[in-house]
């Protein structure tokens, strides 16, 4: 199926477009989307180069939207965010030598900086969100970003409003830094699907040799914020120590998420231990049994 199939359009894309119209810089507003496509166009092609799934376009008043299904891989998500701004900074290096191209040069100048901007959406924000996801696993990356676009948002917000003091007329600061500031709720919903995603199992357990990363927790802690430790770098090994800091067991990473999947979220290290002993000596009791029945079979 055609990665263009699924294709919606915001009706604030044409109030948008019909604003810029109505004030007489319709030029303006297409130069800026030509830039925006040519953004998103470098975002498309390494995503179909790494064979990532692309599940819709969305056309908004600021650009397009490519919804992707989860990058796990940090180093394919950085890369992908990269290649956006790249391919605007070059086209502005391209573009600032000819007179008739300086404002489409500009545009693009403007989608790079802005994309450098640590807030989430914004590509800056992704590649800061996938390098501390190797180093502190996807969802405290994702919190921890989610805090500095607040920072963000508020900081813009602020010398939005000098710069409207000073020009009279323009907002666009202020509209930047209140529309971070409105995407937060969005960027929660998706530690929410990321949660999901791990839960489901879709980390690969098919790699052969791989990292391994040691914490130790205590015997009454709630495994489900463990998830939060989770990422595409190392694989979790968890050692559980009881009131006396003695060592009472040491738990998988996969080990945690099918045991959340399979007794809640209220699991805690302690009871997944029990569960898993219990379960080790029904297998033993079950293997004895069988060879009992071959024993009694062959006789």
């Amino acid at each position: 199926m055609s990665d263009f199939n699924n294709i919606s359009v915001s009706g604030y894309f044409f109030a948008v477009a019909f604003l810029f119209a109505a004030s007489g810089h319709f030029k303006e507003f297409v130069l800026i989307y030509l830039a925006a496509i040519l953004h998103e166009t470098a975002h498309f092609a390494v995503m179909k180069a790494k064979k990532i799934k692309i599940k819709n376009f969305r056309i908004m008043p600021y650009g397009l939207i490519i919804k992707s299904e989860m990058i796990k891989n940090s180093k394919e998500e950085i890369l992908v965010s990269v290649m956006g701004p790249a391919a605007n900074f070059f086209a502005f290096l391209i573009c600032i030598g000819f007179e008739k191209l300086k404002i489409f040069a500009l545009c693009n100048f403007i989608l790079f900086a802005l994309n450098l901007a640590p807030a989430l959406p914004l590509d800056g924000a992704v590649v800061i969100k996938a390098y501390l996801a190797r180093k502190r696993g996807y969802i405290n990356a994702f919190n921890t970003v989610l805090t500095i676009t607040k920072i963000t948002a508020v900081i813009i917000i602020f010398f939005g409003m000098i710069f409207l003091i000073i020009t009279k007329y323009n907002i666009s600061l202020l509209i930047i830094g209140m529309f971070l500031l409105y995407n937060i709720k969005y960027e929660k919903q998706n530690i929410i699907l990321m949660r999901k995603e791990l839960l489901c199992g879709n980390l690969s357990k098919s790699v052969k040799s791989f990292k391994i990363r040691h914490i130790g927790v205590a015997k009454d802690v709630k495994l489900i914020g463990l998830l939060s430790c989770v990422s595409d770098s190392y694989v979790l090994c968890v050692s559980v120590f009881d009131n006396n800091f003695k060592i009472i067991g040491t738990l998988s990473q996969f080990q945690i998420i099918d045991g959340i999947l399979k007794y809640g979220t209220f699991l805690s290290a302690d009871m997944l231990l029990r569960e898993e002993k219990t379960n080790e000596k029904q297998a033993e009791k079950n293997s004895s049994d069988s060879g009992k029945a071959d024993s009694v079979y062959r006789q």
